[in-house]
């Protein structure tokens, strides 16, 4: 049987504990739900992605004229290494095409 294809939709702050959970398990250092609050409140891009109602992972990127900053991408532990990652990317490129970004930048530690 097939798998259930990833669904995308906007972050909120319902979704801070699933996610920060996710994030402490996947990143050596990861953010804090504050860094989510801000990203939320700064009207940054930040969407989940999920599959069967499980959350997969998440991005949050942000605008700068016509390039779009990648802050974060998480995948959960369980599912790294199953493509899921590169998923997430094609939403994010299709996203910032969307918003007249040219220019994908991801910022790194």
């Amino acid at each position: 049987m097939p798998a259930t294809p990833l669904s995308f939709r906007a972050m909120s702050e319902d979704d801070l504990s699933q996610i920060t959970a996710i994030e402490q398990n996947a990143s050596p250092h990861p953010w804090k739900a504050a860094h989510f609050i801000d990203s939320l409140n700064s009207d940054h891009q930040c969407f989940i992605a999920e599959q069967n109602d499980e959350i997969i992972g998440f991005s949050v990127w942000m605008q700068v004229l016509d390039e779009a900053h990648i802050l974060i991408l998480t995948v959960a532990q369980p599912h790294q290494r199953q493509g899921f990652g590169q998923k997430i990317m094609q939403h994010l490129i299709q996203s910032a095409r969307k918003q007249g970004c040219n220019t994908l930048l991801l910022e790194v530690r």
